[in-house]
């Protein structure tokens, strides 16, 4: 029973956390590939990881990363696919070891 002046009890919906539970498991399950040591084994993943590698290296040499000679005779390498990736990543790569380096 209420106390005067309270409302009574209401019960609470179940989609609420069963939604929660359910956001929850798939977090662990879709980043458990993540959290395994060594490279992601997806199909399309190296590309995107030479691209990063690509623009680290050209950094570290005081070039554009916009166009490599490490393929072929030289090759475009962000020119085919968005560069957001790969430039975020290869400067997430570049710029720890230039902080350490005193560059």
């Amino acid at each position: 029973m209420a106390k005067a002046g309270q409302m009574p009890r209401q019960p609470r919906p179940v989609a609420g956390w069963v939604a929660a539970v359910a956001v929850a498991v798939a977090a662990v399950a879709s980043g458990a590939v993540l959290l395994k040591p060594g490279l992601i084994g997806a199909v399309d993943v190296w590309p995107h990881l030479v691209r990063q590698q690509v623009v680290d290296e050209t950094l570290r040499a005081g070039v554009s990363p916009f166009w490599t000679f490490l393929f072929y005779g030289g090759y475009p390498i962000l020119r085919f696919y968005g560069p957001l990736f790969a430039l975020a990543g290869g400067l997430a790569q570049f710029l720890p070891a230039a902080a350490r380096s005193g560059r």
